[in-house]
């Protein structure tokens, strides 16, 4: 409250300052005068955490009173705008931070007017934050590592998706990424480290100088195969993994002699020859990358082994095409990767991963396992794939992807 003075019978005795007045009231006995106060109104700043939309940015509080939309406290309110987050919902405002204090706005935008008496300073001014749950978050392709920071203690479902060769038209199409699922058990404030893999590119020309002017990195990011320029031939996709150490700029490259720091992998997908009149990769796994036009077994990526061919590939790495070689393309990244395809023909997929042993089944219906395009299938627990014809623009579960790849965290329990 402010102070407004004393009274005696509707007349000011003492000013809001202190200060008697001077004046001409007669008091002949014993006198009791009364204090007068008037509620303070505070502004309200509703701190909303990082919201992408942040709703009602502030409301007014007289204290005791109620709750108000204006600083002059004319127009009541009772429910606010909620804000919202992608990947997370709203549980209300309180008077601490995470949840702390007194809730002073419901996860619905309801204003709960008994707690007209929350803020009691002189400044006429306080703050309310939003408190938030985490559900999941989303990682699109970027060309660079990205970061996810534990929010809260518990387990949490992975999700990745690798990302294709080159498409070019209905009969030049280079693989499919493939897509991996499996849950870990992470304390707050861990980090993961994301890496999501670019589709590959389209290189052209012809002529006796354009195998050199054409041949630049156009490979996808994250171990895709780059291809050669003469005639056409696209490059192949990236593969798509989250690791629980960083090492070197992130790729999966740099995890050789680090694999236990692999949590999970998706393979990329092969490029395909701009020669043939139909030329397409191989999709990416799995266990095994998948076979793209005229391949043999020995192109694609495996657990234990990179595809072998015109270009051999390596661990997180595919092979690429030589600047030199005529419309070749190149293959899929992977945990190990496809080999660049031969003159004529596609490029090969590369592999996933889910064997870490701190990656576990999602639920008793959800087992961790691999899907790939058309790719070869394996029933053991550490390498789990089925093979599907499904393929889609955007990440879809069990379902191969086409362009750049995809990474999605849900938080499922604590």
């Amino acid at each position: 409250y402010t102070f407004n003075g004393y009274n005696l019978n509707g007349t000011e005795i003492i000013k809001d300052t202190g200060v008697i007045n001077n004046n001409t009231t007669v008091i002949n006995t014993d006198t009791e005068t009364i204090a007068s106060y008037t509620p303070r109104t505070y502004s309200v700043i509703l701190n909303t955490g990082g919201a992408d939309t942040p709703g009602t940015p502030a409301i007014y509080l007289k204290y005791n009173t109620g709750w108000y939309s204006n600083y002059e406290a004319t127009e009541s309110i009772a429910k606010i705008t909620v804000p919202q987050k992608n990947g997370y919902e709203f549980n209300g405002y309180y008077t601490g931070e995470d949840g702390e204090g007194t809730q002073v706005i419901d996860s619905n935008g309801n204003i709960k007017n008994g707690n007209t008496r929350v803020f009691s300073n002189e400044t006429n001014t306080g703050t309310i934050y939003a408190k938030w749950k985490f559900l999941f978050k989303e990682f699109d392709y970027t060309g660079d590592v990205q970061i996810f920071n534990v929010p809260v203690s518990g387990n949490y479902k992975l999700e990745v998706w690798g990302a294709s060769g080159h498409y070019w038209n209905e009969n030049h199409f280079g693989g499919y990424g493939g897509y991996s699922i499996g849950s870990i058990n992470l304390s707050k404030n861990d980090k993961l480290y994301v890496v999501v893999g670019g589709a590959g590119e389209f290189q052209y020309g012809y002529g006796p100088n354009q195998y050199v002017l054409n041949c630049i990195n156009h490979e996808g990011y994250n171990g895709g195969g780059k291809s050669s320029a003469a005639k056409g031939s696209g490059a192949g996709g990236g593969a798509t993994h989250i690791a629980n150490v960083l090492e070197g700029d992130g790729t999966l490259l740099n995890y050789e002699s680090k694999i236990d720091n692999i949590i999970i992998v998706a393979g990329g997908g092969g490029g395909y020859n701009g020669n043939f009149s139909t030329s397409f990769g191989g999709s990416g796994g799995g266990f095994k990358g998948g076979k793209g036009t005229t391949n043999s077994d020995a192109n694609i990526g495996t657990q234990t082994s990179p595809g072998t061919g015109q270009v051999n590939a390596s661990f997180g790495k595919a092979g690429g095409s030589s600047c030199s070689y005529h419309a070749a393309p190149g293959g899929g990244g992977g945990y190990y990767g496809g080999s660049g395809g031969p003159n004529h023909g596609g490029g090969a997929g590369g592999s996933g991963y889910i064997g870490n042993k701190l990656l576990k089944n999602v639920s008793e219906n959800i087992s961790k396992h691999m899907v790939g395009y058309k790719v070869p299938t394996s029933g053991d627990a550490n390498t789990l794939t089925y093979s599907v014809d499904l393929a889609s623009d955007t990440p879809k579960y069990d379902t191969a992807k086409k362009g750049n790849g995809f990474a999605m965290i849900t938080y499922i329990e604590e």
